[in-house]
């Protein structure tokens, strides 16, 4: 290696010889490296902010297109009158009584204002308040839109919870077209006491019931449809009395944790990408 002195402007550099190459010509190529270095990694850094952003992104999207399904939905109750073309013999009770809150059933029907479509959840609690006759049932139904409100249900299912009749207390499901009951279950009930019913429509029509917490398997014919459905509720018999309320239009479990499932799947593809 042959080294020299170079005095230039009045300055004093090194002049190395290596194999050639002279240090002015290595230091323009590490300078160079250096910058690509510095442009490399601030590449990176910005890939990785655009990343997350787009994953942040994406999250934020599902978010906003899951929303509406996890928030409640709105329910608004209309008084309907008695069945005029029921057997019933009479009494036939009085309206009910509607506020924001709660639902005081007189013996004659109130029907939801909307109508709704699966995977959906409805839940209420109910209370008989007045046993004037020492057997009757809270009637909860699940119907179809478009049948008239001054007349016995066609088409849907019934659920009762019942008591003081020959069979005792019990949970009982009725088909409304075939008018016959197809499922129940004996159900410890007595009045004052409030219970926390819950029935679930899934996507294709098929019905779950959940009564404080347990979960009842109902048969497969359970099956209201795909179509849109109302709520229908009443007190039997007439002239005793329900009180109803904390009430709740919210998904089915099974939608809720797809949509988590979905976002947590999202997150985990954007990790293993950004590893």
């Amino acid at each position: 290696m042959c080294e020299s002195l170079i005095f230039e402007m009045g300055r004093c550099s090194a002049k190395t010889t290596l194999g050639g190459v002279t240090n002015t010509q290595i230091e323009p190529a590490l300078a160079i490296a250096g910058r690509s270095k510095e442009f490399l990694m601030t590449t990176f850094k910005k890939s990785a902010i655009l990343s997350s952003l787009k994953l942040a992104t994406s999250i934020f999207l599902v978010g906003l297109a899951w929303a509406p399904l996890a928030r409640s939905q709105s329910l608004t109750w209309q008084a309907i009158p008695f069945q005029a073309d029921s057997s019933w013999p009479g009494p036939f009770g009085s309206p009910a009584t509607i506020t924001p809150s709660q639902v005081v059933l007189n013996g004659q029907p109130v029907r939801s204002v909307q109508s709704y479509t699966g995977p959906l959840g409805f839940s209420c609690d109910a209370t008989l308040t007045h046993d004037a006759v020492g057997e009757g049932g809270f009637w909860l139904s699940v119907i179809p839109t478009g049948q008239p409100t001054n007349l016995d249900l066609t088409s849907g299912f019934l659920f009762d919870i019942g008591y003081g009749d020959s069979y005792g207390p019990q949970l009982e499901l009725w088909n409304y077209a075939t008018t016959t009951e197809i499922w129940s279950n004996a159900f410890p009930f007595s009045a004052g006491t409030t219970y926390h019913m819950s029935i679930g429509v899934a996507a294709n029509g098929l019905l779950s019931l959940n009564v404080d917490g347990t979960p009842y398997v109902l048969p497969n014919s359970a099956t209201l449809g795909a179509g849109a459905f109302q709520l229908q509720m009443q007190g039997w018999q007439p002239s005793n009395t329900w009180t109803a309320g904390n009430f709740a239009m919210v998904p089915e479990p099974s939608t809720v944790a797809l949509a988590v499932t979905g976002l947590l799947g999202l997150v985990a593809f954007a990790r293993k990408r950004r590893g």
